[in-house]
C-alpha cells in the first residue's frame, strides 16, 4: 500500500489543476499559462540541481553537505520503501510502532527505492528534488486562480528573481525561506497541496458551489498527510476566508464570528500549553521563543532590540512587537509591497483577500502562544510554517499588480518570457540563497562523516536479511539529533533495534518502556565476561549485528569476533544469519 502515497499525492493535485484550466478557458483567456508552468519547472529543476549537485561531492569529501536531518529522512524512505525496513514500523526503534506522522510525500522516494535506488540516494535526487515544484506550480495555480494566468505567470517570476528574505534588512536567518526549504523538504509538498486548496478556495469565493469548498478542504487535508506543521498555519485562514465568504450572513454576525473565532483559537493554544505555563510563566511562554531567536541566531538585522525590548516591556510585554518584527523578517518586501498594494486596492478587496491578513495574525498567534511538543523543542510549531507566509506574500503581490494594471492581462507571452529569463537570477543566486548564514547553522551542513561509517552502511546493507536490525554500542541520551545509529541505518536502510534514544525516552507509554528495556540490555551487555555471552544477550532480543564506534568492547579486546573493522567502527554478527527470536514490540 506504501506505494500508492504518490498517486494518493499526484491524482487530487492533478484534478485541482484540471479544474482550474477548465475555469481559465470557461473565460475565454489566452492559453498563456503554459509559460508560467514553464518557468516554474525551470525554477525546480535549478533548485533542485543545486542540492544534488552538492551531495554529489559527498563520498569524496567526507563532509555531509545537507543538514545532518537528511539521515532522519532517508530512514523514513527507507521505513517506506526498502525491504529491509518495510513492516518494521521504526528506522530508530525497530518492531515498535511510530506515532502519527506526515509521511505521505516520502512516498516518492520510497517508490524510488522500490526500483532499486539506495534510500540515501533518493533522498536528495528524489524526495528533495520534487519538492520545488510543489511550490512553482502550486504558487502558479494559486495566482492564476486569483488574478488570471497573467497574475500566475507573475507569481512564478517574483519567486525566481525575488531575494532570499533573510539576506536583507532585518535579515534573520532563522527565516530563510531557501534553507529552511531545503532543511524540511516535506514543507515543500503540504505548500503545494495548500496552494490548491486555496485556490479552490477562491474559486468557490467567486462562482459558489460548496462542492468547490469541499474539494479545498479536502486538499487542506491532504496537506495534513504531507506536512501537518503547514496545515496548522493554513486551517485558520482558511476557515477565516470561509466565514469572510459564507453566503447570507450579514456583516455585523460575520465580524462577531471572526472575533469568536480568533479568541477561541487563542485560548486553545494556551490551553493546550497549560502545562507549561504552569511550569515557566505566561511571560517566559510567550516571549522567551521570540528572546531566542533574536538573541541566539545572529548575526541578524535588528541585533540589540530584542533585548532592549525586553529589558523595557518584560518578556511577556515584548511578545507581540518581537512578533511583529519576526513577520517583517519572514516576509521582508513583499510584505511592504503587500500592505501598500491592500491600501492602495482596498475599494477593490473581496473575500479571498482575508486570508492573507488572517494568515499574518494567526501567525503572529502562534509565534506567541504554540505549545511546546513533548521533545522540547520550541519550533516545531511556532516556526516551521513560516514558508507558507513567504508564498502566499508573493501570491497576493501578483494579484495586486494585476489588479492595480489590468492592461497586463494581455501580455501574458512577454511575461512568461520575462519569468524564464529571471532563471538566470535563480541560476546565479540560489546557492547563496540556501546557505545557512550563523555559524549555529552551518555546522548542521559540515558534519564530517567518517569512510567507515558509509563502508560500515554498506557492510550492513549487503548483509541485510528480513527481519534484521543492528544497535550501536553508544547511546547519546543528551540529545534528540541524529546519532550514529541514525547515520547507520541511512546508509544501510537496516533499522536501528534503538537509536536517538533521547527522543524515545521523552514519548509516553510502550515505545519509552521498551527504550529503557533496550538500553538495559546494552549495559547488560557491556559487562558480558565474552563475546558469546554478549551476542547471545543481542540474540535472544532478535538483533542481527552489533556495532562499536569507539573503544572495544571489554569481552573482545582486540575485536578478534568482529566480521567487519574499519578504523573506529567495528560490527559483530549475532551469530546467525536470520534474527535469533521474535522481535519485541
Amino acid at each position: 500500500m506504501d506505494i500508492l502515497v504518490p498517486a494518493l499525492v499526484c491524482l487530487p493535485f492533478g484534478l485541482a489543476a484540471a479544474v482550474l484550466a477548465r475555469a481559465d478557458l470557461a473565460r475565454s483567456e489566452p492559453p498563456v499559462g503554459w509559460l508560467g508552468l514553464v518557468a516554474s519547472g525551470g525554477f525546480a529543476l535549478i533548485w533542485s540541481l543545486e542540492t544534488t549537485t552538492r551531495f554529489s561531492a559527498f563520498p569524496a569529501g567526507g563532509i555531509f553537505p545537507l543538514a545532518l536531518d537528511a539521515t532522519m529522512f532517508s530512514g523514513l524512505i527507507a521505513e517506506l520503501g526498502d525491504w529491509r525496513m518495510v513492516g518494521r514500523m521504526s528506522s530508530s526503534l525497530a518492531d515498535v510502532p511510530t506515532d502519527l506522522y506526515h509521511f505521505a510525500s516520502f512516498g516518492f522516494a520510497a517508490l524510488a527505492v522500490r526500483l532499486g535506488l539506495e534510500p540515501m540516494q533518493a533522498m536528495p535526487r528524489v524526495w528533495v528534488a520534487l519538492g520545488p515544484l510543489f511550490i512553482s506550480v502550486g504558487l502558479h495555480l494559486l495566482g492564476r486562480t486569483l488574478a488570471g494566468p497573467a497574475a500566475g505567470i507573475v507569481a512564478v517570476l517574483l519567486l525566481v528573481v525575488l531575494p532570499e528574505p533573510a539576506s536583507y534588512g532585518l535579515a534573520q536567518p532563522f527565516l530563510s525561506f531557501h534553507w529552511m526549504s531545503e532543511v524540511s523538504p516535506g514543507a515543500a509538498y503540504a505548500i503545494g497541496a495548500i496552494c490548491v486548496s486555496f485556490s479552490l478556495l477562491a474559486l468557490w469565493c467567486r462562482e459558489r458551489g460548496y462542492r468547490l469548498l469541499a474539494a479545498s478542504a479536502a486538499m487542506m487535508a491532504l496537506g495534513f498527510l504531507l506536512r501537518a506543521h503547514l496545515v496548522l498555519w493554513a486551517a485558520a485562514p482558511w476557515a477565516a476566508v470561509a466565514v469572510a465568504g459564507w453566503p447570507g450572513l450579514r456583516p455585523l454576525l460575520r465580524a462577531v464570528l471572526l472575533l469568536l473565532g480568533a479568541l477561541v483559537l487563542a485560548g486553545g493554544l494556551v490551553f493546550a500549553g497549560r502545562a507549561e505555563v504552569a511550569q515557566v510563566g505566561f511571560g517566559q511562554y510567550a516571549g522567551g521563543f521570540l528572546l531566542l531567536v533574536g538573541t541566539v541566531f545572529v548575526p541578524n538585522g535588528y541585533m540589540g532590540v530584542s533585548t532592549w525590548l525586553v529589558a523595557h516591556l518584560g518578556l511577556g510585554g515584548s511578545a507581540l512587537p518581537l512578533a511583529l518584527i519576526a513577520l517583517g523578517a519572514m516576509g521582508g518586501a513583499p510584505l511592504l509591497t503587500f500592505l501598500m498594494g491592500a491600501v492602495l486596492l482596498r475599494r477593490r478587496l473581496s473575500a479571498i483577500d482575508v486570508l492573507p491578513f488572517a494568515l499574518l495574525a494567526w501567525a503572529a498567534a502562534l509565534m506567541i502562544l504554540a505549545p511546546t511538543p513533548f521533545h522540547g523543542d520550541s519550533s516545531e510549531f511556532r516556526q516551521r510554517g513560516f514558508l507558507l507566509v513567504v508564498v502566499i506574500l508573493i501570491a497576493w503581490n501578483a494579484r495586486w499588480v494585476l489588479l492595480g494594471l489590468p492592461a497586463l492581462a494581455a501580455r501574458g507571452a512577454a511575461l512568461g518570457l520575462a519569468a524564464c529569463a529571471g532563471l538566470l537570477v535563480t541560476w546565479l543566486c540560489v546557492a547563496d540563497w540556501k546557505a545557512p548564514r550563523t555559524a549555529y547553522f552551518q555546522q548542521f551542513r559540515a558534519t564530517p562523516v567518517s569512510a567507515a561509517m558509509v563502508e560500515g552502511g554498506a557492510w550492513l546493507r549487503a548483509h541485510a536479511v528480513p527481519g534484521g536490525s543492528f544497535v550501536v554500542d553508544r547511546q547519546n541520551l543528551e540529545t534528540i539529533a541524529a546519532d550514529d545509529g541514525t547515520l547507520l541505518s541511512a546508509f544501510s536502510g537496516l533499522p536501528a533495534w534503538i537509536s536517538r534514544a533521547a527522543l524515545h525516552l521523552k514519548r509516553e507509554g510502550a515505545a519509552a518502556t521498551e527504550a529503557r528495556h533496550r538500553l538495559d540490555v546494552l549495559a547488560e551487555m557491556a559487562a558480558a565476561p565474552d563475546a558469546a555471552a554478549a551476542m547471545s544477550l543481542l540474540c535472544r532480543e532478535g538483533v542481527s549485528f552489533y556495532v562499536v564506534t569507539g573503544d572495544a568492547p571489554s569481552w573482545d579486546p582486540e575485536r578478534r569476533a568482529a566480521a567487519f573493522r574499519a578504523e573506529g567502527l567495528s560490527i559483530w554478527p549475532t551469530g546467525t544469519d536470520r534474527p535469533c527470536a521474535r522481535p519485541r514490540g
